[in-house]
This record gives C-alpha cells, sequence and structure tokens, in this order.
C-alpha cells in the first residue's frame, strides 16, 4: 500500500493513489529496496499501472516489517521529509503511529496483505476451529494494525495482547 505524511497529503490534497500520480514530480515514494526492481507488484508494476515514473527512495528491507513503528529508517525519511509516502505492508503499525494517511489504490496495483491461519492438524480442535472462524469474522486490517500497535509501542508480549483481544470477543455472560 501507499501511504503518506500528513503534509503531503494535506499540501496535494491526495485521497488516492491517482491524485499521487497527478503530483508525480513533487513528490518522493520511499520502501523496501527489494520494490525497486520487484516483477510483480513492484515500482515498475507502480508506475505502468498509474501510467507515471515515481521517484522513489530505497530503504533498508528490515526497517519495513509489519509490526515495526516509529525509529524505522523509512519513518525517519518520513519525519525529515526526504520522502513523502511510503510503500509498506497494509498492517504496519507505523501507519498508526506516525499518523500517516493511506492512498486508496484506486487502479489496484497492489494485491491485498492477506493473513490467513495455519495450525498443525491435531491442533484444528473443534474449539480451537470455532474461536479461528469467529476471529476470521472480526479481524480486519485495521484491527490487526492496532494490535500490532500495541505491540510496538507498549511493554507487552504477543501472547498478552492476543489474550486480551481473545477475551474482548468473548461474548457478553
Amino acid at each position: 500500500m501507499v501511504a503518506c505524511s500528513q503534509a503531503a497529503v494535506g499540501e496535494h490534497s491526495l485521497k488516492t493513489v491517482s491524485d499521487l500520480a497527478g503530483v508525480v514530480a513533487d513528490v518522493t515514494l520511499g520502501g523496501p529496496a527489494a520494490f525497486e526492481t520487484a516483477e510483480l507488484f513492484g515500482l515498475a508494476a507502480l508506475d505502468a499501472a498509474y501510467e507515471v515514473e515515481f521517484t522513489f527512495v530505497p530503504v533498508d528491507d528490515a526497517a519495513v516489517g509489519a509490526g515495526g513503528a516509529g525509529g524505522s529508517q523509512l519513518s525517519t525519511k518520513l519525519a525529515d521529509g526526504t520522502i513523502d509516502c511510503a510503500i509498506a505492508p497494509q498492517t504496519w503499525a507505523t501507519i498508526t503511529v506516525d499518523g500517516l494517511i493511506a492512498l486508496d489504490d484506486d487502479k489496484t496495483a497492489f494485491p491485498l496483505d492477506v493473513v490467513v491461519p495455519l495450525m498443525t492438524t491435531a491442533a484444528a480442535t473443534p474449539d480451537v476451529v470455532a474461536v479461528v472462524t469467529q476471529l476470521n469474522a472480526t479481524i480486519t486490517t485495521d484491527v490487526l494494525r492496532a494490535l500490532l500497535v500495541k505491540l510496538a509501542v507498549g511493554d507487552q508480549s504477543y501472547d498478552v495482547i492476543a489474550k486480551q483481544f481473545l477475551e474482548s470477543q468473548a461474548p457478553a455472560q
């Protein structure tokens, strides 16, 4: 996805990636270095979908993780104005932590991030499958990102955050 600083969104009235393409000479994208040369869903595909050539600044791939927040190389480049917008996973906690604004990919140049629960056959008891089915109906990209924000800015473990979320989803007794 493409997420932009509030300053870039305000200055250029950005809502969609097409809006961003319309001001391509005035904005710079940043993201994982691999995005620059990726054959599928990389910079060339984005350029082709929106019929422009975006200016792209590669950053250390390790700096862009789904759970990362603040302090990453990408966050630093957004904060100091080196880049205006970031190519990042939809679940990237920094989107929320740094107040970035996600643009609508109106030409669907990017695939959706998909989270798939994996478990062994032995673990797939009826009770576990029931919980996973319930979670499937409640976990959206925004919910998952919010959980990752808790992990990124807090001092709680995955286990504690997951348990709290599960308890919040339990039907009232």
